[in-house]
């Protein structure tokens, strides 16, 4: 069975520490693929009916409303030609986590670390009415793949930001789903947790101090910063979290659990309400990490 190494397994995050057997079988599974639907025009019903005429066997996600799995991983180039502004590729992890943002209508919503705008997308494709999206990447070369995407599909309420400087108190929301060490992925990209060491954490630790510290002054009164990861190390979630409100003294946590509860039919199992860890074992999604943090 496969393991991680002894010094980062010292440092998983404690709501899945002593489920560790669960979660290093749950490794060995093949990794599923998910497509999120393009809510705002489409039905499930409609995407299976799609999928369906390719020949292209389907089942409904477990949790996420607008998920649909497929039965087995189709080829990049393939799936291109049937996707149009259908559907985006997508795990339900993510798309549980970016479910868990709520976002009412009216209001601002920065995406701050958007790449090339999975996330960007599904909150479009879900959410958004008349509002803007703002998306911003420090790394300009994958922020213009979500520009030529949303492009393409004539996304005009998803507005691109190359400089944040102007935009100081201005989000009622801003999410930042952080570099980090990706081992909630370990099952995608084993590569990963060969190639991270200390070094590389702790560097990745600082990125994630400075992404905050940006939010923080992106934020406005009584706006929320979600913070998310698809890591399973403490340093890189609840350590990351607890140290930003140690210094930041006007945000405080929001109860998750509180937030699943009202969101999913699904119940799941809550060490602490203040934040999730969305282990590979429970869902059979990718790994993640994910905290709401209140300006009061």
């Amino acid at each position: 069975m496969p393991k991680f190494p002894k010094w980062i397994e010292k440092k998983i995050s404690y709501e899945i520490m002593h489920k560790l057997s669960p979660l290093y079988k749950s490794i060995l599974r093949e990794p599923r693929f998910d497509v999120a639907i393009n809510a705002l025009n489409y039905k499930r019903s409609k995407i299976i009916e799609l999928f369906k005429n390719e020949k292209i066997s389907t089942i409904l996600t477990k949790c996420s409303p607008y998920g649909i799995t497929l039965d087995s991983r189709i080829p990049k180039y393939n799936i291109s030609k049937i996707k149009k502004n259908f559907f985006e590729v997508q795990d339900e992890g993510s798309q549980i986590v970016t479910l868990l943002i709520k976002p009412t209508k009216g209001k601002k919503i920065l995406d701050l670390c958007a790449g090339k705008g999975t996330k960007t997308i599904f909150m479009h494709n879900v959410f958004v009415n008349n509002e803007k999206i703002y998306a911003y990447d420090k790394d300009q070369s994958r922020l213009s793949k979500l520009k030529r995407r949303a492009e393409d599909l004539n996304l005009k309420n998803i507005k691109i930001l190359t400089d944040i400087e102007a935009y100081k108190n201005s989000f009622d929301f801003v999410i930042c789903d952080v570099p980090c060490s990706g081992t909630g992925i370990w099952r995608r990209r084993p590569e990963d947790i060969i190639k991270l060491n200390k070094t590389n954490l702790r560097l990745l630790l600082e990125k994630q101090k400075k992404i905050l510290e940006s939010a923080r002054k992106l934020c406005r009164k009584d706006g929320e910063i979600i913070y998310i990861t698809c890591s399973l190390i403490s340093d890189e979630n609840e350590q990351q979290i607890k140290r930003f409100l140690k210094i930041n003294k006007t945000f405080s946590l929001i109860n998750l659990e509180q937030k699943w509860n009202n969101t999913f039919d699904k119940k799941i199992c809550f060490e602490n309400k203040n934040w999730l860890t969305l282990a590979p074992n429970i869902f059979n999604t990718d790994g993640y990490f994910i905290c709401i943090l209140k300006n009061k």
